[in-house]
């Protein structure tokens, strides 16, 4: 399967958007309380990441998107979102699902900048890394910070 960076951005934004959709569901059958805050909070921070995934895709020339790849990601993506524990049970297993999940798209995306085609497909892609570890250092943060309430 060959895929360009377009597409695996568009691929990108989509598990974020179900991040969204399967949170929304789950919030449905989970009183007031923690959990439903915990699950606002990560929708909050997936919305985010879908914003910023669509601000760089936005700033990113034609010719970058249209790149394609030697070895594509694949299925790995979607294997990232499999990580994710939604039953509402336990906010702590969310938010540690949800870091799972962010470290495998970081992973898939630091395979992918390795094998860009070009100094500027890596750039983008490494960027897009950046930003996914700096997400979840502050989600760590906020939900240390949660911990208190």
């Amino acid at each position: 399967m060959s895929e360009n960076a377009s597409q695996v951005i568009s691929r990108i934004r989509a598990l974020h958007q179900d991040v969204i959709a399967r949170l929304s569901e789950v919030r449905e059958r989970v009183g007031p309380g923690r959990q439903q805050l915990v699950m606002d909070y990560i929708a909050r921070h997936e919305e985010q990441m879908d914003d910023a995934l669509g601000q760089y895709e936005s700033s990113a020339s034609a010719g970058l998107l249209a790149s394609g790849f030697k070895s594509a990601p694949g299925k790995p993506l979607e294997d990232c979102i499999n990580l994710l524990k939604f039953d509402g049970s336990d906010s702590d297993t969310l938010l540690d699902s949800v870091l799972s999940m962010n470290r495998c798209l970081c992973e898939t995306l630091r395979f992918m900048a390795e094998r860009g085609g070009n100094a500027e497909v890596r750039e983008f892609f490494l960027q897009l890394v950046g930003m996914l570890e700096r997400e979840n250092q502050r989600l760590v943060r906020d939900a240390i910070e949660m911990e208190d309430l």
